[in-house]
């Protein structure tokens, strides 16, 4: 696998490749070679080569820059084996490699919830946390659209004057998202992701989550009775962010209770690990 300092900066693309390099250095089935040519397995993520030997296992998180598209549908099919986090991107983007595609999502380590220190802001504020402002203008638009409430952002458009209800802070370390997520009422996402990292991370803390309904957002959320657990979705209308904002707001114990309990019966990492581990045996 690439160590870590081959990892993205930001991102659940590098969250997922931390946890698999973290369990594998600390599984006792599995060993990290110290370079390629004594690998028994080569994995990598899909925007990797391989050193020029055949990888017997790609991560794929989708099609998404900086990597076009042609080149990860090219490195997939090299592999022997095609770790998908989620579901709807494989049927989309390579129906082709079902015979040869596994699901194994994101997930995130309980363990790094516990006895979190405050974040040293007010608590209650719906959260924005992105690193790139691609999906950011329904957040704007609520901001000015419930000045009554407090919002915070990792980011806001360069051309836009700050409101008095909101608070920017900037791109935040691992160890300090958690505790602004810890902080927040709810964490609004309002962009289509393949399988947010982020969603996952403020369930660990018991918060609801308000996400756009397609893509990775709706797989995690959407239950086998169809039922929307965690949270709610946005549908494009305006009117109906406003009100499901505070909607959740004011069942935001219940819908997080909801999240959190999901998150402990399917995105643990110590139990995704251990397909892995299956899958290198």
């Amino acid at each position: 696998v690439p160590s870590p300092g081959n990892f993205p900066k930001h991102g659940g693309v590098r969250e997922h490749l931390l946890q698999l390099y973290n369990c594998i250095g600390a599984s006792n089935k599995v060993q990290l070679a110290p370079s390629v040519a004594l690998a028994s397995v080569i994995h990598v993520e899909s925007s990797y080569t391989s050193n020029g030997r055949r990888p017997d296992i790609y991560t794929c998180h989708g099609g998404f820059l900086p990597v076009p598209i042609d080149n990860v549908l090219r490195n997939l099919k090299q592999a022997r084996v095609i770790v998908s986090v989620a579901k709807w991107i494989a049927d989309q983007y390579f129906p082709q490699y079902a015979h040869k595609t596994i699901i194994i999502p994101n997930g995130v380590n309980l363990r790094a919830w516990e006895n979190l220190p405050p974040s040293g802001l007010e608590p209650g504020y719906v959260l924005y946390a992105k690193e790139w402002p691609y999906y950011i203008e329904d957040f704007v638009w609520l901001t000015a659209a419930a000045p009554e409430l407090q919002f915070v952002t990792t980011l806001w458009p360069e051309a836009l004057q700050v409101p008095s209800n909101v608070q920017v802070i900037g791109l935040q370390s691992r160890k300090e998202i958690r505790s602004v997520l810890n902080d927040a009422a709810c964490l609004l996402l309002t962009g289509p992701e393949v399988c947010p990292t982020m969603l996952l991370e403020a369930w660990a803390c018991k918060k609801p989550v308000l996400a756009n309904s397609v893509g990775g957002a709706k797989e995690l959320m959407v239950d086998d009775g169809h039922q929307c657990i965690g949270g709610g979705f946005l549908y494009g209308d305006k009117a109906e962010i406003l009100y499901m904002v505070h909607e959740l707001l004011a069942e935001q114990c219940d819908r997080g209770q909801g999240g959190y309990e999901r998150v402990v019966a399917k995105y643990q990492w110590k139990d995704l690990f251990k397909t892995y581990e299956m899958l290198y045996e």
